[in-house]
């Protein structure tokens, strides 16, 4: 997003949306640290939303001078805000808390990491990166082979049954990007 893009984005939904994403995104960022093995599953996923309708509505009472009352604007800007703040935690999420990846084993974390036990998606993210660089020369289909068994080796539970070639594929279309640039 360049500062013209930020600058529209302002103009549209205002500084009390994006001061309230944030807080919002810090909000949730400690709830998923702190209580996040005690919140029934699914649940996490309805806090930004939740959050987002009672913090503007608590918004609108302070600098609005209005009365308690849930309008259909105080809705529509608390799910704008809930929204934004989901996205920067998805975002944030999807890296690991030892960053020193290179860029092409972090882009790959971020698409096993989903699939993969937790404490070997960081060494399996640098292993596919190292196959992609020593193996790639007119060999895709042995690479994606070889990528969807490491895959397979170090799957989660629920994902034992899966055929991981198409992430392989993917793995390996994302290492050509981060290459080209």
């Amino acid at each position: 997003m360049n500062i013209t893009q930020f600058n529209d984005f302002l103009n549209t939904y205002g500084l009390p949306t994006v001061i309230i994403s944030a807080v919002i995104s810090i909000i949730v960022f400690l709830i998923d640290r702190f209580f996040k093995d005690k919140l029934p599953y699914g649940i996490s996923g309805y806090i930004p939303f939740i959050l987002g309708i009672a913090l503007f509505i608590i918004y609108d009472m302070i600098f609005n001078k209005s009365d308690f009352a849930i309008s259909e604007e105080s809705i529509y800007s608390g799910l704008v805000c809930g929204t934004i703040a989901g996205i920067v935690c998805a975002f944030f999420k999807t890296f690991p808390k030892d960053c020193s990846l290179s860029t092409g084993a972090l882009a790959v974390y971020s698409v096993i990491s989903e699939y993969v036990v937790e404490n070997s998606a960081i060494s399996l993210s640098s292993k596919i990166e190292n196959a992609f660089y020593s193996q790639f020369e007119n060999k895709e289909d042995e690479l994606i082979e070889s990528i969807a068994l490491l895959l397979e080796e170090n799957a989660k539970e629920q994902y034992l049954e899966y055929d991981f070639k198409g992430i392989a594929k993917l793995c390996v279309t994302t290492l050509k990007n981060v290459a080209e640039k």
